[in-house]
C-alpha cells in the first residue's frame, strides 16, 4: 500500500468514525428530544392521569360532604332525644302544681297545706333536675370564688374574716360540673 493509499484509508476511517458519533449523537438528541408521537402519547398520558385524580378528588369531596351532612343529622336527632327526656322528667311536676293549683283553689282558707304543696312539688322539681345533672353551688359560708360566684357587694361584718360569702342573693347552678349559673353573693371584707 502506497502512502496515498494509507492517508485516503485513515481519512474514510476517520470518516467512518465522525458518521458513526455523529448517528450516536443524533440518537442522544432523539432520546432527549422525543418525536412529536412521543410527546402527543405522553401528553395523552397525563391528561388520562389529570383526569383520574380529579375523579378521585370529586369522589372524596363528595364522600367527605355526605359524611358531613350524616354527622349534623345525628347531633342533631341527639339533640332532640336529650330534650325530650328532660321534659318528659318534668312534665310529672308539671302535673303536680296544676294539682297544687287545684286543690288551693278548692280550700282557698287553708295556706298551710298549700305551703307545704308547693314545698313538695319544689322537692320534687329538685330531684328531677338533679337527676338531670343539676347541682346547686354552695356558697354560704364558703370563700369567694370568681369562678362560682358573683359578687353583688362587699360589706363589714363582725367576726368574719374578708372574703368570706356572707349572704346569697341568688343560687348559682352547675350542670355537670359545669357552671351555668354563677350564685349572686354579698362578700365580707
Amino acid at each position: 500500500m502506497s502512502k496515498d493509499d494509507k492517508i485516503q484509508n485513515d481519512e474514510t476511517l476517520l470518516t467512518d468514525e465522525n458518521q458513526v458519533g455523529e448517528t450516536e449523537e443524533q440518537q442522544v438528541a432523539l432520546e432527549e428530544n422525543p418525536t412529536e408521537q412521543n410527546l402527543d402519547s405522553e401528553i395523552e398520558s397525563l391528561k388520562e392521569q389529570v383526569a383520574e385524580l380529579n375523579d378521585k378528588m370529586l369522589r372524596k369531596a363528595a364522600e367527605f360532604d355526605n359524611f358531613r351532612r350524616r354527622k349534623d343529622k345525628e347531633f342533631a336527632e341527639l339533640i332532640l332525644v336529650a330534650s325530650e327526656r328532660t321534659i318528659t322528667s318534668i312534665l310529672p311536676v308539671l302535673d303536680d302544681f296544676e294539682r297544687t293549683l287545684k286543690a288551693s283553689e278548692e280550700n282557698e282558707n287553708d295556706t298551710k297545706a298549700l305551703k307545704e304543696g308547693i314545698l313538695l312539688v319544689k322537692e320534687k322539681l329538685q330531684k328531677t333536675l338533679e337527676e338531670q345533672g343539676l347541682k346547686t353551688i354552695e356558697s354560704l359560708g364558703k370563700s369567694f370564688d370568681h369562678e362560682k360566684h358573683d359578687a353583688m357587694l362587699q360589706i363589714e361584718k363582725e367576726g368574719v374574716e374578708s372574703g368570706i360569702v356572707v349572704e346569697e342573693y341568688e343560687k348559682g347552678y352547675l350542670l355537670n360540673d359545669k357552671v351555668i349559673r354563677h350564685s349572686k353573693v354579698i362578700v365580707s371584707k
